[in-house]
This record gives structure tokens, C-alpha cells and sequence, in this order.
């Protein structure tokens, strides 16, 4: 009996590199989720800082801050308020696209295995026509084997 040969093997190999080729898009979203959050936390880091700095003066000196001063702090706030809200607007923009990605890696991976589970089960066809022939080769050679015995004895 011949080898096994899978009808569409080439067909699952391309599932199978498409099905990567998400999961390698899927770890370079990731990684830039990652960086869009560290960056968001340094922001936020930065803000906290910033009035920590403030309120020490306010208590630590016991004095008015000059109009000029206050000026400066309230734009500095502002500004890293702002950095930080867009900061993570862009968080939120990357867990739209992990999210999708992860959406694509799924329907890649239902893709391979549908072929997959084909593959399987014309393999165990193959194979339940392999001992069928090789039991019928097994009785043929019984039965030859049996009339020889009586031809002879």
C-alpha cells in the first residue's frame, strides 16, 4: 500500500504560517501596549512628583508663593495633565488593537484546525484501510498456507 498523503498538506502549512504570522503581530502589539503603559505611568509618575514637590513647599517653607511661582506650577500641571490624558488615550488605542489582533490569531488558529482534525481522521481512514489490506493479505496467505496442509498431508 502507498504512503500516506494528505490531499491538502499545503493548504495546512499555509494555515500554519498564517496562524505565526499573527502571533508574531500579535507580540509586536503587545510590546507597544507595554511601552504606551510604561510611558503613561511615567506621566503619571511625573504629575504625582510635580504636587508632592508643591505641597512640600506650601508646608515646608510657611510662606505665600508669589503669583509668578503658582503661574509656573499650574502650567507645568497642566501640561503633564494633559501628557498623561494622552498618554492614555493612546493605552487604550493599543488594547483596541491587542484586542483585534487576538480576534485574528483566533480565527487563524480555527482555520488550522479544522485541517488539522481532517488531517487526523484521513490518517486513521489510511490506516484502517492499511490493516484492512493486511489482513486480508494475512487470511490469503492463511488460506494458501491451509490448502497446502491438506494437499500434503
Amino acid at each position: 500500500m502507498r504512503r500516506f498523503k494528505f490531499r491538502l498538506e499545503r493548504v495546512l502549512r499555509l494555515r500554519e504560517q498564517e496562524e505565526e504570522v499573527e502571533k508574531q503581530q500579535l507580540v509586536l502589539l503587545f510590546r507597544q501596549l507595554q511601552a504606551a503603559m510604561e510611558y503613561a505611568a511615567s506621566c503619571r509618575r511625573a504629575l504625582n512628583e510635580l504636587e508632592r514637590r508643591f505641597s512640600e513647599t506650601l508646608r515646608g517653607e510657611g510662606r505665600e508663593l508669589s503669583l509668578g511661582e503658582l503661574v509656573v506650577f499650574r502650567a507645568r500641571q497642566e501640561q503633564l495633565r494633559r501628557e498623561y490624558r494622552r498618554a492614555e488615550g493612546e493605552v487604550a488605542s493599543w488594547r483596541e488593537r491587542v484586542a483585534a489582533q487576538r480576534e485574528r490569531l483566533l480565527e487563524a488558529a480555527k482555520r488550522r484546525e479544522v485541517l488539522r482534525r481532517l488531517r487526523s481522521r484521513a490518517l486513521e481512514e489510511y490506516r484502517m484501510e492499511w490493516n484492512r489490506e493486511e489482513q486480508r493479505v494475512l487470511d490469503e496467505v492463511a488460506s494458501v498456507w491451509h490448502f497446502r496442509q491438506q494437499g500434503l498431508g
